[in-house]
């Protein structure tokens, strides 16, 4: 008897989750997906690609900002219809704000790019308002894939390091041969 109201307890406790996970519909937004990238001449495409539900809508002032961007090429942001952009850019890293400037309504794909000057992947992140069909203002942020910044490869870092040590070794081992005194050695080294 136990078991069996235990086993009807667990049931009916899965059973309210899972309708209530079920009931909560999918969230559109101006949240972007991650890029398509594509080659471009010498350069990369970054296209973003955000849509809106049935349920949502754009309106005056809604935005969508990409951070954390490298090598983004000057003047090369692409604007999905009723949007403008801003860019700012401080020590090598770029932002960019995508801002509405009418009404759109869903259910719409909306298209946001750049092009960069390279292809790596890295993780930069996103903040977007919008509204819902009745009025409410919708906002959110995360992470996205962005171009990211290039840095050597530890095991090109590390023989540098001992390239460059066995050159000093090498000076030095040369210097002592010159000088043939052992006096002489400790003067030239102090």
């Amino acid at each position: 008897m136990r078991i069996h109201t235990r086993l009807t307890s667990i049931l009916t406790l899965a059973v309210i989750l899972v309708a209530g996970l079920a009931g909560k519909p999918a969230q559109a937004s101006l949240a972007p997906d991650n890029p398509v990238v594509t080659a471009h001449g010498s350069d990369f495409t970054f296209l973003y690609d955000a849509a809106l539900s049935g349920s949502e809508k754009v309106v005056s002032g809604d935005f969508l900002t990409i951070a954390g961007i490298h090598d983004y090429v000057s003047g090369s942001v692409f604007n999905s219809a009723g949007f403008t952009s801003t860019v700012s850019t401080a020590g090598g890293v770029t932002d960019i704000t995508w801002m509405a400037t009418g009404a759109k309504g869903g259910p719409a794909g909306l298209d946001f790019g750049f092009l960069s000057t390279i292809s790596k992947l890295g993780l930069g992140s996103y903040a977007y308002s919008d509204h819902s069909k009745a009025g409410q203002i919708l906002s959110g942020s995360g992470t996205v894939q962005v171009p990211a910044a290039i840095t050597p490869e530890p095991a090109s870092i590390m023989s540098l390091g001992l390239s460059g040590l066995v050159l000093l070794a090498l000076m030095l081992l040369g210097r002592a041969r010159r000088v043939r005194d052992p006096k002489r050695i400790l003067e030239v080294y102090a």
